[in-house]
């Protein structure tokens, strides 16, 4: 918790993401792990998220499920935030989040989700196994890169070998 990497990413407000990279059981979700617990500790009403995230033949993958899960936690942590979420789909009907539309309907909620003025600092941590689908590009652009509050961080810790 003392590497300067850690430290400028969790204290410089234009640091936002923080990008762990190691091979196969080398520890990289026991520090993932840590890195939750120390900013659950030291940062008053912060919000933190951990996203395991593994691809399976019987786990759903990809840019959608990887959007729905985090909706989810979201909406866990902070009730209030289910509004968001409840206006999306009085507006665009409950089948658009499963159907052809599901990606644009949960990418849209989730930017209104990390846009909501009352939602604190808030830092997600995802923790990859298995191969992404093709979309993961896109999924982390969009979700790194996209104009967000500089109250959003972001930590991923990909599976060795995948996309950067």
């Amino acid at each position: 918790m003392d590497n300067p990497d850690f430290l400028q990413w969790r204290d410089d407000k234009h640091s936002r993401l923080l990008w762990i990279e190691g091979d196969a059981s080398q520890g990289k979700t026991r520090l993932l792990y840590d890195i939750s617990n120390e900013l659950q500790l030291s940062l008053d009403d912060a919000l933190v998220l951990f996203l395991l995230f593994q691809a399976t033949e019987n786990n759903p993958t990809g840019t959608t499920e990887m959007m729905r899960r985090l909706i989810y936690l979201f909406v866990k942590q902070r009730p209030p935030l289910r509004l968001h979420v409840d206006i999306e789909r009085c507006h665009s009907g409950r089948a658009a989040f499963q159907g052809p539309d599901g990606a644009a309907v949960l990418s849209y909620l989730l930017s209104t989700i990390l846009a909501d003025p009352n939602l604190p600092n808030t830092y997600m941590i995802v923790d990859m196994f298995g191969e992404p689908d093709d979309d993961f590009s896109k999924t982390l652009d969009f979700l790194v890169r996209k104009p967000t509050p500089s109250r959003i961080k972001w930590v991923f810790a990909p599976q060795e070998g995948q996309i950067r």
